[in-house]
């Protein structure tokens, strides 16, 4: 009785809570970028020194951990390779701190559904209030970093085409880098969004708002202050470089509800690529795991199950297999596309009335 109690209240939830609106029709191409970008984000000597140590193994996958030396410290990869070598290469980008649950289950789904995977790790410089002084020139490493292990995969595993797939952070993160590098072509997008001071300002998140207390406590300096700091020394900010993403090679995914990263700024990032092909769920920041399946919860596990569904799974699947030219339909997306249809043909008029 209480798995069909489920399976009925997720069905509606997906029949009232999802709806896809298409790439604007007056898109014409990103903004190019300037030469000064290239310089404020130089890889210097790019890598140097690297070393390679399996983590598991399989007839299909190896999981390695990569230690790769750079001008910038040593950049810690997690890479799910295939013993079929390809081309094509997904960059799943960390959430701000905790465990590496969200970024490990996709970055190991889209492994074995046959694409290769790879998570760059993040320290934990950021969160600490001490490093406030140093935001911009974190923000900006982090992006150098990014485009040292694309120079590394490129140079070391022949990789051609790149995608990004992010979360959160990790979503403003992509936007980042995907801004600044164009070899990161191809992006989905998920909660992401622009204007780094102004996330501050309005997010509800209680981490968010601790670091902002420890900060003034540290510094001895007001709101305001605090506020106008990041104003004047933040330039690593989506709102800088999200023009230069090919909407076209992007798939945003924005929950209408979410306070933690506000929805009006990632409506604002939406804007700033060219307003992209977009999924809009009513869902917040948290509650969106009713639309994945990081968690399974009928049966209890981690492998997959009959709820939550694995929506956003299968849609980001579904991208990278188009972008990547993979002959591979996802069948499981079908049943979505079905019951989302009279919505999406709503959102569909609406890009074409506005």
């Amino acid at each position: 009785m209480l798995i069909r109690f489920l399976f009925y209240i997720s069905i509606a939830h997906i029949l009232v809570g999802c709806v896809s609106i298409p790439l604007s029709s007056k898109y014409k191409e990103p903004v190019e970028r300037p030469a000064n970008l290239e310089e404020y984000y130089s890889k210097g000597k790019s890598f140097g020194i690297y070393t390679e140590k399996v983590i598991s193994t399989n007839d299909k996958v190896n999981q390695l951990e990569l230690r790769v030396a750079s001008q910038y410290g040593e950049i810690l990869i997690d890479y799910f390779d295939h013993e079929s070598k390809s081309d094509d290469l997904i960059l799943v980008f960390p959430l701000l701190g905790g465990k590496p649950i969200v970024s490990t289950h996709f970055a190991k789904y889209f492994s074995d559904h046959g694409i290769d995977a790879a998570i760059i790790r993040r320290n934990d410089d950021f969160k600490n209030p001490a490093n406030f002084d140093r935001i911009e020139e974190m923000l900006r490493e982090s992006v150098v970093r990014d485009r040292i292990a694309l120079d590394f995969f490129e140079q070391k595993y022949q990789k051609k085409n790149f995608g990004g797939f992010g979360v959160s952070r990790g979503a403003i993160n992509l936007a980042m880098s995907a801004g600044v590098d164009p070899r990161l072509k191809y992006s989905f997008i998920a909660m992401g969004a622009s204007d780094l001071p102004l996330i501050f300002k309005h997010s509800n998140e209680g981490r968010i708002k601790k670091y902002v207390k420890q900060v003034m406590d540290q510094k001895s300096i007001s709101k305001s202050e605090f506020y106008a700091f990041l104003e004047e020394r933040v330039k690593t900010d989506p709102k800088a470089v999200a023009k230069h993403i090919d909407a076209k090679n992007t798939l945003m995914l924005l929950c209408v509800f979410d306070e933690t990263v506000p929805y009006e700024y990632g409506r604002r990032l939406r804007k700033a690529i060219g307003n992209p092909r977009t999924i809009f769920l009513l869902s917040n920041h948290y509650t969106v795991v009713a639309f994945t399946q990081i968690f399974s919860l009928i049966p209890p596990g981690r492998d997959g199950g009959l709820f939550p569904f694995n929506y956003i799974e299968l849609e980001s699947l579904e991208f990278f297999r188009k972008s990547f030219n993979q002959e591979k339909p996802v069948w499981g997306l079908l049943p979505f596309k079905i019951i989302r249809l009279p919505f999406d043909l709503v959102g569909y008029a609406l890009e074409k009335i506005f």
